[in-house]
């Protein structure tokens, strides 16, 4: 074993000793709630053996959907380019807007392909969310299709480290991969002589890949194993380093859920719940077995006096001596519907940890305006603002920003104008969680103009301490509209130039023709004096 093996495989152990902690919980949150995720013991093939209710695991998916459509809506581009620290509306650059606008359009274009599969990586990535607090989310850019690839890394494959400031910066991810499959990636020269000679196609070997900070460097000499982020592929057992590159960027984006100070994982809506969901599967496998007997008793007979096997299915045949007590159901006097009360309270739990009753809205009974229905959605997604940050500053904001860089670097888009060089590029989210909080913003600055106008009757230049192009840029703004529709405060001078000319020159026309008006009825006037 190599020095660079040796000491990436010890860097392992470690991440694997700190994660050892969760991996209790998450076994079983895994059996109870998310049974299709890597088993964090072996990779088993997923088994419902342990669920006897179904609401936890529907919880879940609702929770993913409902986070997919209010934070990365997939049928509405989710974000906007913004000018690092300089609001939109100050900008009177249109080819630095122009060049925000379409550069935004150009990256939305790629992450919709198929080929880059984000959607599915998205509700995949939601999924571990919603269940272990921690979802791993892998870009990496093809060279063939000339678009992104997105992938989700099962938690159970990965232990990751974290830098002084608490930022996600390494990641460790195991593959399984057969002899053929590793032969194909890294090539017959770099794979060692034992996975060679392997003859059984089936048997796989566990091959890590690494991706950290690259401690010591110059970043100046362009070349992939120069890079600032280090990419190890290696295997502990064979003491081999397959490849070495790197990466320009951190290609791994983690997100949590919630996390506690000092604690590395996130934590998850379930949880919050788990113990609930322990207990409402153990009481209704109990609540089943005491139904199951109240429906197929067990049958007493006395010791002697029948012919086995006793046939209990329809058209049975029971064989007993004459003069032998029948056959009789053993009736316990069990009363399984006691526990039925009891485990609806513990649903109605679940399902709020998993925030699915704001997720679905679910109706009432009174009549609601569509107004309100409006207003009540909203107010329900501004509650889910607190726990969506975390998601768009750990995953979507990264995930946009690194796109925007690699769209530059591959010729996508145009170099970006100096204005936005010399100050840098940031991110704004558009999804309906954050069009919620843009709506309220609009409803109160309508609510104070309409206050505002019933006293211009009284008092006319009160209406002058309001600008109301101001005004109408900030209502686009928050309204999600497209910059485009907006002209530039040039044009608009411009076109207000004109028109006050326009009304400048019927002015003129309108005081020529009275005055000469004025001139002819004066000369009729003498007229009729002198005549």
């Amino acid at each position: 074993m190599n020095n660079k093996v040796k000491a990436l495989s010890n860097y392992l152990d470690q991440c694997k000793t700190r994660r050892s902690q969760w991996e209790s919980d998450w076994r079983d949150i895994r059996a109870l709630v998310h049974v299709n995720a890597n088993d964090f013991n072996s990779n088993i093939a997923s088994h419902t053996v342990d669920i006897h209710d179904g609401t936890a695991p529907w919880a879940l998916e609702q929770f993913a959907a409902g986070l997919h459509s209010h934070i990365t809506n997939p049928s509405n581009r989710w974000f906007d380019l913004e000018v690092a620290g300089v609001p939109r509306e100050l900008i009177d650059d249109w080819d630095t807007l122009e060049w925000l606008e379409d550069t935004a359009s150009v990256i939305w274009s790629h992450f919709t392909s198929a080929f880059a599969k984000l959607d599915q990586t998205l509700h995949e990535s939601y999924l571990d969310i919603g269940s272990f607090g921690t979802g791993i989310i892998y870009q990496q850019w093809d060279v063939v299709s000339k678009t992104w690839v997105f992938m989700s890394c099962p938690l159970a494959d990965c232990w990751i480290g974290e830098d002084s400031n608490g930022f996600i910066d390494t990641v460790f991810r195991v593959r399984r991969m057969n002899k053929f499959q590793i032969l194909d990636k890294f090539g017959f020269e770099n794979t060692p002589k034992k996975i060679k000679d392997e003859t059984d196609s089936s048997h796989c070997f566990d091959i890590y890949h690494c991706v950290k900070p690259r401690r010591r460097s110059n970043f100046e000499r362009v070349r992939n194993t120069n890079m600032p982020y280090e990419s190890s592929w290696f295997s502990p057992d064979l003491g081999h380093m397959f490849l070495e590159s790197g990466f320009d960027q951190f290609p791994y984006y983690v997100t949590r859920w919630t996390k506690l100070a000092g604690q590395l994982y996130g934590r998850s809506p379930a949880h919050t719940c788990l113990p609930t969901i322990r207990m409402i599967n153990k009481t209704e496998k109990v609540i089943l077995k005491g139904a199951e007997k109240m429906v197929d008793p067990p049958i007493q007979l006395v010791s002697e006096g029948f012919l086995l096997p006793i046939h209990t299915v329809p058209s049975g045949l029971i064989f007993r001596e004459e003069g032998t007590d029948p056959a009789e159901p053993l009736l316990t006097g069990g009363r399984p519907d006691i526990g039925l009360e009891m485990q609806d309270q513990k649903r109605e739990h679940i399902i709020k940890c998993f925030y699915v009753d704001w997720i679905l809205q679910q109706k009432n009974s009174t009549q609601m305006t569509a107004t309100e229905v409006m207003d009540r959605r909203d107010e329900k997604l501004r509650m889910m603002a607190p726990m969506t940050g975390r998601i768009e500053s750990e995953m979507a904001g990264p995930m946009v920003k690194r796109s925007v860089i690699d769209a530059i670097k591959y010729n996508l888009v145009p170099p970006p104008p100096d204005f936005i060089l010399s100050r840098g590029l940031d991110v704004s989210y558009t999804s309906p969680a954050n069009q919620a909080q843009r709506n309220a913003k609009n409803m109160n600055t309508r609510r104070f103009i309409e206050g505002i106008v019933p006293l211009a009757d009284i008092k006319p230049d009160v209406l002058d301490a309001i600008d109301f192009d101001v005004f109408v840029q900030e209502q686009a703004k928050n309204s999600n509209s497209s910059p485009k529709i907006m002209r530039p405060p040039r044009e608009i001078a411009a076109i207000r130039e004109q028109n006050a000319q326009k009304q400048n020159a019927q002015e003129g026309v309108a005081a020529a023709r009275e005055a000469a008006g004025a001139t002819k009825d004066m000369a009729q006037a003498q007229a009729l004096l002198q005549g």
